[in-house]
Formats: structure tokens, sequence, C-alpha cells
């Protein structure tokens, strides 16, 4: 079967892009880097800046999302802002759409888990609401998996841009968007909820033939 970026016609190299909003309470100084561009971010109170990532490797995780978090740690930023989160994109472009259906079935399953490593003020946010919470993300996957219909423009940005695990993106940029992280300046806080969601697309891919497969999987009896 032929991968997601064959169908999209948009193979993105890296594994993962992030997305780290900050609150400053005076302006920062200016950022130089090769990894991340800066921007302002109407939405945040006081000064609010977004900093995205270009598409990083799991390998180089670390050192890039260091080098953002010493520049944040050396401005006045507030560190416990409820209205800043951090966002990861987890590139899908070269999996198959049956791979990345595994993925979003077991994430899914394992959603609780994965806000369990967030701030409970994450719980129930309505910028990153869990698929408990949207009743009609899953009857719409179930609908897509038993009738073979892959299309992932079927979740579209109305509908999902506020999920905890946002598949909007699919059928655009290749990727599954995790939103649950809270605004923290932590670097390795911050790669290994990056790491988890990686492997949460990522580990069931090639472990089951379909999403059918995981909900019979023996390990959830």
């Amino acid at each position: 079967m032929k991968t997601l970026g064959w169908h999209i016609g948009n193979t993105v190299n890296g594994d993962v892009g992030i997305e780290v909003e900050v609150e400053y309470i005076k302006a920062p100084s200016i950022f130089k880097s090769d990894t991340w561009i800066s921007k302002g971010d109407g939405s945040l109170r006081n000064i609010g800046v977004e900093y995205v990532s270009n598409p990083l490797t799991i390998d180089t995780l670390d050192k890039s999302v260091d080098e953002l978090i010493t520049f944040i740690d050396k401005n006045p930023h507030i560190k416990d802002s409820p209205r800043t989160s951090v966002h990861v994109h987890v590139n899908c472009t070269k999996l198959t759409p049956i791979q990345i259906w595994n993925g979003l079935i077991y994430t899914w399953l394992m959603e609780e888990s994965l806000m369990l490593m967030c701030s409970s003020s994450r719980k129930g946010n309505r910028f990153c609401l869990g698929v408990d919470s949207i009743p009609g993300t899953l009857k719409l996957a179930r609908r897509a998996v038993e009738s073979k219909i892959l299309d992932f423009r079927l979740f579209t940005r109305n509908n999902h841009k506020y999920s905890f695990t946002a598949p909007h993106n699919l059928s655009t940029l290749g990727t599954v968007e995790f939103r649950g992280l809270q605004g923290i300046y932590d670097t390795k806080y911050i790669t290994d909820w990056v790491r988890s969601v990686y492997l949460c697309i990522h580990s069931p891919a090639n472990m089951f033939k379909d999403p059918t497969e995981i909900l019979n999987y023996r390990d959830w009896e």
C-alpha cells in the first residue's frame, strides 16, 4: 500500500515538529536559531510568542529543545501560565493509511494514560478535548474502518482542531497533532512527552494487520 505522503503529494522529512507557546513579562531578546522561528501570538496575554521548530528527528530532539529552553530561561517569562501549551506534530507521511489508523486507534485507547503526563488543568480543557468528549470522532473512525474508507479528509478542521489527539492535518500536512501538554519549559519533560506521543503513533503501525486486531489484542484483556 502506498504511503500517506504519496496520496497527499507531500512527504515530510524528520519525525516531529514542535510548537512552544510562551508569555513574557517584557519583550525577550532576539532569538537566533537555525532550528526555531518565533512569531507573535495574539491569543496569549502579556507578550505572547510561539516558537515553531523545523522538522526534527528523534535523535536530535534533546539538543534542539534544550537550545530553545535555555533561551527562554534567560528571559523573563511566566512559568505557569494557564494559557500556554506545547503542541507536537507527529510526521505520518511515511506511513500507509492502515498504519496510521493503527496508530490513531491505539492512541485513543491510551489517551487517559497520556493525560496523566500532562497538567490536570489540561483535562477537559476546551482547546485539547479528549476523544471521550468528542463522541463523533469514534463513530466516524468506526465507520471508516468498517467500510475501508481510509480518506483522512473525514477529519475536518472545524470538528477536530481542538482535540487532544488532532488528526485534521493528516490530509494536508500529513501529521497528527498532540495538544495536551501545558506550557512547560523543561527539556526532559518536553522530550519525554514528544517521544511518548511519537511512539503511540509509530509503534503500532507494524504490530497489527489492521485496527480491528488492536481491539482484540490479548494485552487489553
